[in-house]
């Protein structure tokens, strides 16, 4: 936890170079995040201008009582000193103790009990009233403290009112000593070392101590005064505002893209944006699994820097106990991975969330973070809910919490818009539609395929949503009436309550399987080309669906038409390219009328069809004018966008 703190901070201020060097060391925090500004001294007290008479040293040994603190140390030293050397020190020890020290100090009032007579014993909290005169009969501050990382108000306290330090180099008391020359070192934290050092303080006597004194409290309110402290903290508070940061890095646009899906069509629209937007100029910090499967491509252009998170598991076979625990342990991965590439300031640009409500936690980060947040809504509405039905709420409320705490959301088409603002009450002016870009399988517009009959493939991952059922019975039926026709379903099943469904679908597929043919399986890209190339047209009779669909833009690019029904961006994407007809109802009929129009049309008309598709969704939602769409709404949200509107009004 608290190395989570440290990684959400922009800055970690540490009073000393001991502080610094924890962090660097155990923590591996980022040195340009670390300032070090010193302790002020605490409010001056009032203590006598004259030092107690000198018949004995009196010691203060003050503050919460704790083991680190060293009280045994000091309690044996003095003892044995007055056993040695007649009763020349006296020990105050004034301060509270906690349950958990309980067993500690009982241990030192044993220690006590053996020769009590010259140490004081004040066992309560100090209130401030008490504290100067608590002060003024002392000559020095004994702090014999070990295991010890942090700066000491006490000793600050103790120089704040001229009197010297006797203490171990623990902590920054070390620095402190050399620095204001205000105390004696206790050079090994040992009984030992306690009976030299304030053998030493014997031995400067009364002069020598005030003086020490005086020198340590003129260090303080010079060098460590509250005004110099104030306006080392002042400028960097300057530093981190948002105004001055942004102008600081005019010149620069801080772009995190992130993304858990390490496969499929996701991997693919990542690598083509972040390159995309690499082309038009913007340097991206990629957020991803280890095992993105177009890595290696991303990683040779030099404006994308990939930061690998945990890899994602993408083995389905695997059981449920195990599918949590490498989710666990990839989902705290990457939200580590994303805490240290973002600042802020930074366009955190999420794609792909996980599941609600666990994806909220990548919002809630980035928000605290302090980034302006970008979420690409592929699903405005999920097909599927994670949760059960009295769970519901819960899923619904942080997605709906994700859309607010946005800054833009980029939806793909008219629909999606909509969606968001009658179903969640998103503000229509944060979200701009963006279409989804085409996949170029990198070999041009494919050839039809030459076969006796229409070759139709439905491709992609196998949910009842996306109506295989429907695909299945239509092809069945054309099938039996004596039409050559051949339907290709290729595609995998996500989860196990899509495998009820695709079972279903096993058992229509049995009554007539000549006219059907089955990839039950994951299609890698170097598949994708035969796949393409093998069918006349892509068919998607999807049925309850509110997003865009990237197989659509796939078979567009690369000369396929597309029969559709007018589901989520679907509509939008027929009219728009001319690449295809509509399914008019999500049924069999409706998809048997849609396939015999096809069947009509045959390959050649098909492939104009295709044609003209692949034309015009490559000049209107070509990655080109994706990522420019894009890079402009990253400007418009920027820290220096706000700062260069805030000039012109102010102007």
């Amino acid at each position: 936890m608290i190395f989570w703190a440290y990684r959400l901070c922009d800055k970690v201020l540490v009073h000393n170079q001991v502080g610094k060097s924890i962090l660097l060391g155990d923590f591996h925090f980022f040195e340009s995040r670390i300032a070090t500004i010193p302790h002020g001294p605490l409010a001056p007290v009032k203590a006598s201008s004259e030092y107690p008479r000198f018949d004995v040293l009196r010691l203060l040994l003050f503050g919460s009582i704790r083991e680190n603190k060293g009280f045994h140390l000091a309690i044996e030293a003095v003892q044995r000193l007055n056993a040695r050397l007649g009763r020349c020190v006296r020990l105050t020890i004034a301060g509270s103790v906690t349950s958990a020290h309980n067993e500690y100090w009982n241990s030192c009032k044993k220690l006590i009990g053996r020769d009590a007579d010259d140490i004081e014993v004040i066992e309560s909290y100090i209130e401030d009233a008490a504290i100067p005169g608590l002060f003024s009969r002392h000559h020095a501050v004994l702090m014999p403290y070990q295991d010890f990382f942090s700066e000491s108000g006490v000793a600050s306290l103790g120089l704040s009112n001229e009197r010297p330090l006797i203490a171990t180099g623990a902590g920054g008391l070390a620095e402190l000593l050399t620095e204001s020359g205000g105390g004696i070192l206790i050079e090994t934290p040992t009984v030992e070392g306690l009976e030299r050092a304030i053998t030493a303080a014997l031995n400067l006597g009364h002069e020598g101590l005030l003086q020490m004194g005086r020198d340590g409290g003129k260090y303080l309110r010079r060098s460590r005064s509250w005004e110099s402290i104030a306006c080392a903290t002042r400028e960097m508070y300057e530093r981190l505002s948002g105004a001055a940061d942004a102008l600081d890095k005019s010149s620069q646009l801080h772009v995190v893209l992130h993304s858990p899906e390490p496969v499929s069509s996701p991997s693919l629209y990542i690598e083509a944006l972040s390159l995309s937007l690499a082309d038009d100029g913007v340097t991206v910090d990629l957020v991803c699994p280890a095992n993105l499967q177009s890595r290696s491509t991303i990683e040779r252009n030099a404006r994308v820097r990939v930061h690998p998170t945990a890899e994602r598991s993408i083995d389905r076979a695997r059981g449920l106990l195990h599918k949590a625990l490498t989710n666990c342990h990839f989902l705290f991965s990457s939200l580590a991975v994303l805490s240290r590439t973002c600042r802020r300031g930074s366009i955190v640009h999420l794609q792909y969330v996980m599941h609600f409500p666990l994806g909220a936690l990548f919002f809630l980060l980035s928000w605290l973070r302090g980034g302006k947040i970008v979420f690409t809504v592929h699903d405005p509405l999920p097909h599927k809910w994670l949760l059960p039905k009295w769970l519901r709420p819960l899923e619904v409320s942080s997605l709906r919490w994700a859309y607010q705490v946005s800054s833009r959301l980029v939806v793909h088409s008219e629909p999606g818009r909509q969606t968001l603002i009658s179903y969640f009450g998103i503000d229509a002016s944060k979200i701009q539609v963006i279409a989804h870009g085409p996949y170029s399988l990198g070999q041009g517009i494919l050839p039809m395929v030459q076969s006796d009959c229409l070759e139709v493939l439905l491709f992609g991952s196998l949910r009842e949503n996306k109506g295989a059922h429907l695909a299945i019975q239509a092809v069945q039926q054309l099938f039996r009436e004596g039409v050559r026709i051949r339907l290709t379903i290729a595609g995998a099943v996500l989860n196990s309550r899509e495998r009820q469904y695709w079972t279903r679908c096993g058992e229509l597929i049995a009554k007539c399987p000549e006219p059907i043919c089955v990839m039950e399986e994951f299609i890698p890209d170097e598949k994708l080309p035969s796949l393409f190339s093998n069918c006349h047209c892509l068919l998607l009779p999807y049925t309850s669906f509110f997003s865009d669909s990237g197989v659509a833009y796939m078979a567009l690019a690369n000369g396929r038409p597309i029969i559709a029904t007018r589901m989520g961006g679907l509509a939008s994407l027929l009219e728009s390219s001319g690449g295809g007809f509509a399914i008019e109802e999500a049924t069999v009929g409706g998809v048997v009328k849609a396939l015999r129009k096809a069947v009509e049309l045959g390959p050649a008309q098909l492939q104009l069809l295709g044609q003209i598709g692949t034309e015009r969704v490559m000049a209107e939602c070509g990655w080109p004018t994706v990522a420019k769409k894009t890079h402009q709404l990253y400007e418009s949200i920027s820290p220096r966008s706000v700062v260069l509107q805030d000039q012109v009004t102010a102007h």
